[in-house]
């Protein structure tokens, strides 16, 4: 699926804003095992635009033995960000450590507009996401942003200005898996990211409750005609799912504080 009109613009400002970064004499990677002297020379020498999806994600997902230089990072990062707004995501284990370097290098370190760029970026690649005719997974997408180094408060923020019947529902099974009570029968580990992201959540839902009610209420009254579902990265899930997540998000948004 190809990005939005408003992604592609944002591609391309990411390939004039990091323009500045040369190419690496040397990459940060486990030479012997994971990325090749071979892999590196060609690295070096094809044009940043014309990275190859494999090279990128073999670099990406390489062991890194040292400090992550945030230059490297910053020269690659133009088109580890474009093959993510395609939707191929560059890493041999999943989506959601496609920007673990990135988060690496802290980018509160970067420059003023190289922030706010990461911040448009991830904003428009959200609004993308969930501009869909289906319900869509976003907790994967929100850890992507999260061990990139970025808030995701933001995220939401832009999840929310997404009109219509689907981006309500991919907003509803969102909160509906963080509450207490999902996460305590849910049987998995849980790290400090995700609790992080959990606290997150819960704290922005509290701030707009009143909004997500009003989408809740719209979305359970949304005609059957206007539920029909198209995309090809949706999370799994029946009708009668949808309706429970939905009625959980407006009983929720009637009692602030409750999780």
């Amino acid at each position: 699926m190809p990005p939005s009109a408003a992604m592609q613009d944002i591609i391309e400002q990411g390939y004039l804003l990091f323009r500045r970064y040369p190419v690496p004499s040397r990459f940060n990677v486990c030479c012997a095992y994971c990325f090749s002297e071979e892999q590196q020379q060609a690295l070096r020498q094809t044009s940043i635009r014309a990275v190859p999806f494999d090279l990128l994600r073999d670099w990406n997902s390489s062991a890194n033995p040292e400090a992550q230089d945030s230059n490297e990072i910053r020269y690659l990062l133009p088109r580890l960000l474009e093959f993510i707004a395609y939707r191929e995501f560059p890493s041999t284990i999943d989506e959601t450590c496609c920007l673990r370097r990135v988060g690496e290098t802290n980018i509160n370190h970067w420059r003023p507009e190289e922030q706010a760029f990461m911040v448009r970026f991830a904003q428009q690649f959200i609004r993308d996401w969930v501009s869909v005719d289906d319900v869509v997974e976003l907790n994967d997408m929100l850890q992507m942003f999260h061990f990139g180094g970025l808030k995701i408060v933001s995220l939401l923020d832009a999840m929310l200005e997404v009109p219509g019947y689907w981006a309500t529902v991919s907003l509803a099974y969102l909160l509906y898996f963080q509450r207490d009570d999902m996460i305590r029968d849910a049987f998995v580990d849980r790290d400090e990211d995700d609790e992080s992201i959990t606290q997150q959540i819960k704290a922005w839902a509290t701030c707009v409750r009143r909004q997500l009610f009003k989408r809740a209420a719209q979305a359970i009254e949304t005609p059957e005609s206007l539920r029909q579902c198209s995309a090809t990265y949706s999370a799994p899930v029946d009708s009668w799912m949808i309706d429970e997540c939905l009625c959980a998000m407006h009983d929720a948004s009637l009692q602030p504080g409750k999780g």
